[in-house]
């Protein structure tokens, strides 16, 4: 506990970085309030954060399960984000869809290359 009273987080001046600590840096703060058992830090998140409606945000929501994921010892993956169009049914169909975005990046890069040259004759 001495070292993070001392190492405040950014710009928290370090007197208000020492009086956090003292509040929420006590043993009765992480105890589970029903069992008064300590809670693991993924346990403890969920109580912070997880409501009788539901995760308080998605980005909460992702952050519990890479922290659970992390814990079983997988690596968790990153949440992509959606982007319009069609789903791929197939592993043929990914590879396929994979060929043609290739082919049209190839063919802008060759249309760019020529827009270069001649951009650079005149």
């Amino acid at each position: 506990m001495a070292f993070t009273k001392a190492n405040p987080y950014k710009h928290v001046p370090l007197d208000q970085w020492s009086i956090l600590c003292d509040c929420f840096g006590f043993d009765e703060f992480e105890r589970n309030p029903d069992t008064r058992e300590p809670m693991s830090p993924i346990d403890y998140f969920e109580s912070r954060h997880l409501k009788s409606t539901g995760w308080r945000n998605e980005y909460i929501q992702e952050k519990h399960a890479e922290m659970v994921t992390s814990k079983k010892g997988l690596r968790a993956l990153p949440r992509l984000k959606s982007v319009e169009g069609p789903r791929a049914a197939s592993t043929g169909q990914v590879i396929e869809i994979i060929a043609t975005l290739k082919q049209q990046l190839a063919e802008k890069d060759v249309e760019h290359a020529r827009q270069i040259d001649d951009t650079q004759r005149l």
